[in-house]
């Protein structure tokens, strides 16, 4: 059973920091891209940085939304992770993800 996802929003300077709380999988990914989609709309400049210090598990699913907001970010802003847990860090391996995203 999905852990519901939650994700709290504040500013450092000009970056907006989303720290996850819970899972990223197939039921709680589309609330990661509504949150991404929401900030690159209204800036297509905006930088974000994902706190992934309490997130406990990415599925194939969590990865799609990544790469999405990657791609949107690549068209003037740009997305950085910090803090991925042991087990989210290696689910970036295992996928190749570690390669392409700006992981701290």
């Amino acid at each position: 059973m999905s852990q519901a996802l939650q994700i709290h929003e504040t500013m450092e300077d000009d970056v907006h920091v989303l720290t996850l709380e819970g899972r990223i999988d197939t039921i709680t990914a589309s609330i990661l891209d509504n949150v991404g989609r929401r900030i690159q709309s209204a800036d297509r400049t905006a930088k974000i940085m994902v706190d992934l210090g309490q997130c406990t598990f990415i599925s194939s699913a969590g990865l799609r939304v990544i790469i999405t907001i990657q791609k949107r970010a690549m068209m003037g802003g740009s997305l950085m992770f910090r803090n991925a847990k042991p087990e989210v860090m290696d689910v970036f391996e295992a996928t190749g993800f570690d390669g392409i995203l700006a992981i701290d």
